[in-house]
């Protein structure tokens, strides 16, 4: 699954560091990140997810949850399935947690 945030690439940046900190979500998948190229200074474009087993699912809904509770403004995000479905969510929604729950368990 990749990750995006358009509207504000250092968030990506800021949500990208928080997965890569997070252990419990570490030991059920792996978070990479494909950079800029050029102008953009190496920042963070794309968060690549893989899910190793059903508990990423949830280790992933939980360490995206707490990321969200940290941001003063946080800016929608879009997660693409590697079937091409999409899913834009606004993270300031309480709502959203549950949204990208349900998104990765179809």
């Amino acid at each position: 699954m990749q990750i995006e945030i358009t509207s504000d690439p250092s968030e990506l940046g800021t949500l990208y560091s928080w997965l890569r900190a997070d252990r419990d979500l570490l030991r059920t998948a792996d978070v990479t990140a494909a950079a800029g190229a050029g102008g953009t200074m190496n920042a963070v474009e794309v968060i690549n997810l893989v899910l190793t087993h059903v508990a990423a699912a949830a280790n992933f809904g939980l360490a995206f949850e707490a990321w969200r509770r940290t941001r003063r403004r946080p800016q929608p995000l879009t997660l693409t399935r590697p079937d091409g479905t999409k899913l834009t969510v606004d993270p300031d929604s309480p709502a959203a947690k549950d949204a990208i729950l349900e998104f990765l368990s179809k």
